[in-house]
């Protein structure tokens, strides 16, 4: 077994993490209970600060800096002649990690459209001693967003809507409010003024998207559409709506036939399900407080409080939607991020509109929350003023616990622009380098993608533990290599 790295927290790491905006929040999905009723659960962040693994891929950075993380970069040091030596040096600091119960998943690298490193770590079943590997599934949480937007996408490549549409062209029986003034970019753009259906619905809130847009067309708008940014769940329903009345068919069925089929991605499913009774998933381990009760977002670093237990979640219900909570692997996320950006799914055009980042009206101005980058300073406050004030004060839509503090000079030295939100996709430039993706986060369960737009470089992150902040550490390392 090769000695653990050293972990050197140097300036140089820091500064290779990318800025969040204050306006940005991560999205968190709702489970359920076993006895079948919904469980709102707050926000929790998968976009956190950088801990110690930072040190160890940082002691790489020069050698990845010098290759470019290309191919021909140094050989491994440990005797892998497979990856070069950044790369093993990422690797086998994961594999100390999960030694150590600190961080629990699996993991793709892609170069030049090629996988480099696909290998699973930690635990997938504590019980049975099933370990992850590369076939594992996960829940995906808000990963789920950018195949929902491909969907649109299509639809609107075949001329069956337009992103200009409004609502009410395509779902009927909804208030004029939404129907006349809300259109398929507003929902796409998180600019519609739509809230969060998932948390406002309460335990007896409808499992169906017909029962869900019954909620949601109950709801006022929180601003009026195309004016301001709210990170918003209803709105991604909304186009599951609108995906049903297009196609004629329900929204799983058509997702399968037209998104996951299509670009390769024969273990994932966006239905209703326990992880326990899917074959060859990894179970969900959330942070539980001394109270029983699953803990809301804690400090920037998401440490583990010393009070709290891990808990296996996987016998509560996911309800997996057109917002997210879909299960897939990393293999299936690579094929999807190769489908779109080779090409396969949508033809140039759609694809150039579908991940052209969009500048918000109140971006930098106190905007409602979104997704982030995978790291940075003390994460993202909603509600709060713009990137150089202090932190926000308030949940996402003001619904759940304060964000864990703004960008308000707490973070590293910015490494581009601040993330801007495309169709679906968050489209941000780190170094020069142009990344587009998502990120998603649930109890138990997160998610990175980041595609390097150009480059046929991905990088693709699923954990099953919470409360380490390793997972997002991991993401941000990976941009340190590939965009130093």
């Amino acid at each position: 077994m090769d000695p653990p790295l050293p972990h050197l927290i140097n300036q140089r790491a820091k500064q290779l993490a990318p800025r969040i905006p204050a306006n940005y929040v991560p999205h968190d999905h709702r489970r359920t209970r076993t006895d079948g009723k919904h469980m709102p659960v707050s926000r929790r962040s998968f976009v956190t600060g950088m801990l110690a693994f930072s040190g160890a891929i940082a002691g790489c950075s020069s050698e990845g800096k010098r290759a470019g993380g290309s191919a021909g970069s140094t050989p491994s040091p440990s005797g892998n002649p497979q990856l070069p030596a950044e790369w093993d040096a990422y690797h086998r600091e994961l594999e100390r990690l999960a030694a150590e119960g600190s961080f629990s998943g699996a993991v793709l690298v892609a170069r030049g459209g090629k996988p480099i490193l696909t290998r699973g770590y930690g635990m997938a079943d504590r019980e049975r001693g099933v370990l992850n590997d590369a076939a594992t599934k996960f829940c995906i949480a808000s990963l789920g967003k950018p195949l929902t937007a491909v969907a649109i996408a299509r639809l609107a490549e075949t001329r069956k809507l337009a992103f200009d549409d409004p609502v009410g062209k395509h779902v009927p029986g909804l208030p004029a409010a939404l129907s006349d003034k809300v259109t398929i970019h507003h929902l796409l753009t998180h600019t519609s003024g739509m809230g969060d259906v998932l948390e406002a619905g309460g335990a007896d809130a409808p499992q169906t998207i017909a029962g869900l847009m019954s909620v949601i067309a109950a709801q006022p708008l929180g601003f009026e559409p195309g004016t301001r940014f709210r990170y918003s769940n209803s709105g991604f329903l909304t186009l599951g709506a609108v995906i049903e009345h297009v196609s004629g068919e329900p929204y799983a069925d058509h997702m399968r036939r037209r998104v996951f089929d299509p670009a390769g991605m024969p273990d994932t499913e966006v239905r209703p399900y326990k992880p326990s009774e899917i074959p060859n998933m990894a179970h969900g381990y959330a942070l539980i407080g001394p109270d029983g009760k699953l803990l809301p977002p804690g400090s920037a670093e998401n440490v583990r409080p010393s009070d709290a237990t891990l808990r296996d979640i996987s016998g509560d219900v996911q309800f997996a939607n057109p917002s997210g909570g879909a299960y897939s692997t990393v293999t299936d996320l690579f094929n999807f991020a190769r489908g779109v950006s080779e090409h396969l799914l949508l033809g140039p055009e759609t694809t150039k509109t579908l991940l052209a980042g969009r500048d918000f009206p109140d971006r930098g101005q106190g905007g409602q929350g979104g997704p982030g980058s995978p790291a940075a300073g003390r994460g993202a406050g909603g509600n709060g003023p713009g990137a150089n004030g202090p932190a926000g004060g308030g949940a996402p839509d003001g619904n759940g616990p304060a964000g864990a503090g703004g960008s308000g000079g707490n973070g590293p030295a910015p490494s581009g622009p601040p993330p801007r939100y495309a169709y679906g996709f968050t489209d941000e430039t780190h170094n020069g380098a142009r990344i587009v993706g998502h990120n998603g986060g649930t109890p138990g369960y997160g998610g990175q993608l980041d595609v390097y737009l150009g480059r046929g470089d991905t990088v693709v992150i699923l954990s099953n533990q919470d409360g380490t902040g390793h997972a997002s550490a991991a993401a941000t390392n990976s941009r340190a290599i590939l965009a130093p």
